[in-house]
């Protein structure tokens, strides 16, 4: 059962859901209708995301369980990751309700869980995530960092290029980061 919207991107749209029977909570990310209205985009966000499942479990990688498609959209079921008693749960908002310099060994440990994940990732495959930002780096409640959204940016490139255009929404958040 869909909870509420976690979050709205570029690409798509996160909900909260609660898994009926065992009370588990997880994150469902669905694309937009756009990038998914050609069959060869859609079939690069399967792969793309399949590559992102098929990692394995990482303490410093979000976990992506499944990815399916159900009426013609595409869903990724991923680990939920609760916010902090201050209500950061990634990198993007320790940044932004910062109110002095973040920790230095806090940042070091962060950095070095960063590298072992992607390390991690390069043994699974990834060459490169293309979507670095500190919104798809996540820091759960034990202050673990865990990064999100593996190939996902390479598979809507794909689809904005093949169909020629490219939103508002993906250029100014390629442009920032």
């Amino acid at each position: 059962e869909i909870q509420r919207t976690l979050g709205k991107g570029g690409f798509g749209v996160v909900y909260l859901v609660c898994v009926r029977g065992s009370g588990q909570f997880c994150a469902v990310k669905t694309f937009r209708d756009e990038l998914l209205a050609n069959p060869d985009a859609r079939e690069a966000f399967k792969r793309e995301a399949l590559v992102w499942v098929s990692m394995e479990e990482h303490p410093f990688i979000l976990t992506a369980r499944w990815v399916d498609e159900f009426s013609g959209r595409l869903f990724v079921q991923m680990d939920y990751v609760k916010p902090d008693a201050a209500g950061r749960v990634s990198l993007h908002d320790h940044l932004t309700t910062a109110t002095c310099p973040l920790d230095l060994n806090q940042t070091l440990e962060w950095a070095i869980q960063f590298c072992m994940g992607m390390a991690h990732a390069r043994e699974h495959g990834v060459e490169c995530h293309r979507d670095i930002k500190p919104a798809n780096v996540l820091i759960d409640r034990n202050g673990t960092l865990k990064i999100a959204d593996f190939g996902l940016a390479t598979a809507a490139e794909k689809a904005f290029r093949k169909a020629e255009t490219v939103p508002e929404a993906f250029s100014s958040d390629h442009e920032q980061n």
